[in-house]
């Protein structure tokens, strides 16, 4: 170093500090000045251990007695290159290497470096391989790098050698609400909560599951005490959401409302905005919706609800504008295309309507799209030029997989799981290759040691759909309600569940689980409206049935399964079979024709 103080970052050596070493003082920091500084990093204080770190540096110390703590501030600060400057070099003082590598394993990890975090935490096992704070850094590691099975693991290991460890039992439960869903989780949140009760994040997350799993009394006390501690505006954000769930939208936004909006997440402008939606505060909506589109245009889900609330607002040209070359992808996203179909529709361009109507996504008969614009040749440069990097494999098995390709798919992907055999991804992959290639059996076997590791809504439909594939429709049905039964409120399982009663004419069922999600988030969703209407017309309820059908039919006309639903209703109301599928629109080959004409028919013959 130089002795010219670098004032260019805030976290440089001080000029006190510089000006000692270039003099050759080794001064030594008071243990208490430490401590005080230990105490601030601690409760995450960055401002006062800034300060108390400032005064133990202008004593002259030498940089490695402060290494540590500088460098797990700046972390907390956020200031990645900053902790870079204190931790990367290894420089620390007698008994502070552990933790110092520790601290750069996270630096790693956060910084996008998995190779140079598993070299850390190496360093750092070398020292001490029995620290359980430790091993619940590399069990998280190995969680987000997709090795789940050894991330257990780890975490397994953490707490045999500290059974209370407060770290590791919330961590436990949070992998657990992975895992296993929402219920199984409670105990070990409770656990937790009891070995570390100050710790706001932990609470939080654990409103938050029992508000996800409908336990309303619990969460309002869990919501109650996180405001307590300091948490109000949280705990405001999650009764808000909480309300949403179930389809109070109205007390939604007033909850919402109490909520500052500066600085929040995407997330939370998304359900900000989702709310105004629902409570007919469209411009609201869309003004919301327009800004998290511009920030990230390829976001699908926002893509999604913007075009909704365009839609609401009957903003058509706006449509066409934003989402019309989007749509016009060969892969692009079906619910798009419709919505653009409908707004050129409603703009009188009905030849470019049935345009995007016509051109629905190719896929194989086995229902996997391609990549768009990368082929299996592409993909193929990619996976020869490193076959150990999953993002190459995963798209040279799904380029392969779109082109019908599927023994070579299941080949790459089994050499993948081969290479890394507890990770889940990988054995979803196979599995998906398994599937093209109509393994069923293969495919299921992929498919359930990955739910072992970890089981997620998307993991279900595929197994869900395997099982029905292969005839076990009664399997399917127990699998599907398990996952809803630990997971309650689920949409993707209720959805399943439902359509699962609706085919096995338990109407009941489908009932009460069509009723939760028209009330949640699924008022204006066609396919759930229709469901929900042939569930009340076989129950006897003739009237709920019409009305469903009839909402279904006003939010896409020309739907087929609207249709066939509002002709079921009349027929259960009394009319003739005839007459209930000329109402509906529908000819006796069951094709469609204008309602309009319909209508005409009607008036002209007094219905």
């Amino acid at each position: 170093m130089t002795c010219r103080p670098d004032r260019s970052s805030r976290r440089r050596l001080s000029l006190g500090l510089a000006l000692a070493l270039c003099a050759g003082g080794a001064a030594v920091a008071a243990p208490a000045q430490l401590d005080t500084a230990r105490d601030a990093v601690a409760r995450g204080d960055t401002v006062a251990a800034d300060v108390a770190l400032d005064r133990i540096e202008a004593r002259g110390v030498q940089p490695g007695t402060i290494a540590v703590l500088r460098g797990e501030n700046c972390l907390l600060e956020g200031n990645l290159s900053c902790a870079r400057q204190w931790l990367e070099p290894g420089e620390f003082a007698e008994g502070e290497a552990l933790r110092g590598f520790q601290l750069l394993g996270r630096l790693e990890r956060r910084a996008g470096n998995p190779a140079a975090a598993a070299q850390a935490y190496d360093r750092a096992l070398a020292i001490d391989n029995r620290n359980p704070d430790l091993w619940v850094d590399i069990a998280e590691f190995r969680y987000t790098g997709s090795e789940e099975a050894l991330a257990f693991d780890a975490l397994a290991f953490a707490l045999k050698l500290d059974p209370r460890h407060p770290r590791a039992l919330a961590l436990q439960a949070r992998l657990v609400r992975q895992r296993d869903g929402l219920l199984p989780a409670l105990p070990f949140f409770v656990e937790a909560i009891d070995a570390a009760p100050g710790d706001l994040a932990l609470l939080l997350d654990y409103a938050a599951t029992l508000g996800e799993a409908g336990q309303a009394t619990t969460f309002l006390a869990a919501s109650r005490s996180v405001a307590e501690r300091g948490g109000a505006n949280r705990a405001l954000y999650q009764q808000a959401v909480l309300a949403a769930r179930a389809g109070d939208f109205e007390t939604a936004q007033t909850l919402i409302e109490r909520v500052p909006s500066q600085g929040e997440s995407d997330g939370a402008a998304a359900f900000r905005a989702i709310v105004a939606l629902e409570t007919d505060r469209v411009r609201n909506a869309q003004q919301q919706f327009e800004r998290l589109y511009n920030r990230d245009p390829e976001d699908r889900v926002i893509a999604r609800l913007y075009a909704r609330a365009l839609v609401r607002g009957d903003r058509n040209s706006a449509i066409v504008t934003i989402f019309g070359g989007r749509a016009a992808s060969a892969n692009a996203d079906p619910y798009l295309k419709t919505i653009v179909a409908r707004a050129y529709e409603r703009l009188g361009r009905r030849s470019e309507a049935a345009s995007f109507l016509d051109a629905a996504p190719q896929t194989t008969a086995r229902g996997f799209s391609g990549i768009d614009a990368l082929g299996p040749e592409v993909g193929a440069v990619a996976y020869r030029e490193d076959p150990t990097r999953f993002v190459a494999v995963r798209d040279y098995v799904r380029a392969l997989i779109g082109t019908n390709r599927s023994a070579l798919a299941r080949s790459v992907s089994e050499e993948l799981v081969a290479r890394f055999p507890d990770t889940r991804d990988a054995r979803v992959l196979a599995g998906d290759a398994a599937l093209a290639d109509r393994d069923m059996r293969a495919a299921l076997e992929q498919y359930e040691r990955a739910a072992a590791i970890r089981f997620t809504d998307r993991l279900l439909v595929r197994i869900v759909g395997a099982l029905e594939a292969s005839g076990r429709s009664v399997e399917a049905r127990r699998v599907a309600q398990s996952y809803l039964a630990k997971r309650p409120g689920n949409a993707t399982a209720s959805r399943i569940v439902a359509a699962q009663a609706a085919n096995a004419g338990d109407w009941e069922l489908a009932r009460s689980v069509l009723d939760y999600l028209l009330r949640s988030s699924g008022s204006r969703d066609v396919v759930l409206l229709s469901l929900a209407s042939q569930a009340a017309a076989n129950l006897g309820d003739g009237e709920n049935a019409l009305r469903l059908a009839e909402q279904a039919m006003e939010l896409q006309p020309n739907n087929g399964l609207a249709a066939a639903s509002l002709a079921f209703a009349h027929e259960r109301n009394g009319a003739s079979r005839e007459v209930a599928r000329r109402r509906a629109g529908l000819n006796p080959d069951g094709s469609r024709y204008p309602r309009a004409l319909n209508r005409l028919w009607e008036a002209a013959r007094g219905g």
